[in-house]
């Protein structure tokens, strides 16, 4: 007897459970009723867990449904107390909830707190002109994803709404910063060339200098040999001694061109307005 007191005392604790859960259901159904009456909402959404769909009131217009639902942004309309009277599957996929959990529920419940103060002023503005700027969405799993968020009032079925538009920051904003971090290591080498150009050309100035000035010797000392009439070397030797002293002029004049493109690389460049090959002239 004792089991079977058990037995029961189990059974109606399990029907006082599910009685409480379809009271539930059956509140939320009334609740989605009386929204339905009163014109808050104008689609329902049907969801478990292989499908959702969503059903639309006559009156709402079905070929903007279908625009929005194609879109890869989010798409999201709010009544005037900021609760969203619909949203699209993209902006569900953005906070990573089921679209059915978001449809009814507070916008302001998906928007990381840094981003509130500044979403409530868009909110307040969005009535009365268009506003846009970047704001940051709580995700379901905790993450945080920046977004452009675009506000402008409409007008559907004589009630006003919100729209807004979020788009997803997350991969332009990663490009951007790639292409930062580029440019900055473009500019760090830039500035390594430009002092490595520098010390190039001091080098190159220094150097094509200070070698000239063997060079000036040995064509002094040729010369001298050539004019001393009293030591005139052999016919052979003076062949040797001009060979040496037109060798040492070549060299010199190289490292003399050496200097002046030295030279001419590190001097500012001034640009002088020319006549222009399309201009006439007029031949006397």
């Amino acid at each position: 007897m004792p089991e079977n007191i058990k037995i029961l005392t189990e059974e109606t604790e399990k029907l006082k459970k599910e009685n409480k859960e379809l009271l539930q259901q059956l509140q939320e159904a009334k609740e989605s009723l009386d929204a339905i009456k009163e014109g808050k909402i104008d689609a329902l959404v049907i969801g478990d867990k292989q499908d959702v769909k969503i059903y639309t009131d006559k009156t709402a217009d079905k070929t903007y449904r279908i625009l929005i639902e194609k879109m890869h942004e989010g798409a999201v309309t709010l009544n005037e107390d900021g609760i969203i009277l619909y949203c699209n599957s993209g902006f569900a996929k953005m906070v990573n909830h089921p679209l059915q959990k978001v449809i009814g529920a507070g916008f302001r419940n998906f928007i990381e707190d840094a981003s509130i103060e500044r979403v409530n002023n868009m909110l307040q503005q969005g009535w009365k002109n268009n506003i846009k700027d970047e704001v940051y969405l709580r995700v379901n799993d905790g993450k945080v994803i920046p977004v452009l968020m675009t506000v402008s009032a409409l007008l559907l079925d004589d009630i006003s709404v919100l729209s807004i538009i979020l788009t997803d920051l997350t991969i332009p904003n990663k490009a951007k910063e790639l292409l930062k971090g580029r440019a900055t290591q473009l500019e760090n080498i830039n500035i390594e060339l430009e002092s490595a150009n520098k010390e190039l050309s001091t080098f190159t100035y220094v150097s094509s200098h200070d070698l000239q000035e063997p060079l000036r010797k040995i064509r002094n000392f040729v010369s001298i040999l050539l004019k001393d009439e009293g030591n005139k070397p052999p016919k052979a030797g003076i062949n040797f001694l001009q060979k040496t002293q037109e060798t040492a002029a070549q060299m010199q004049k190289l490292l003399e061109d050496l200097l002046k493109y030295s030279l001419a690389k590190s001097s500012e460049r001034i640009f002088e307005e020319t006549l222009n090959s399309s201009s006439k002239c007029n031949v006397m």
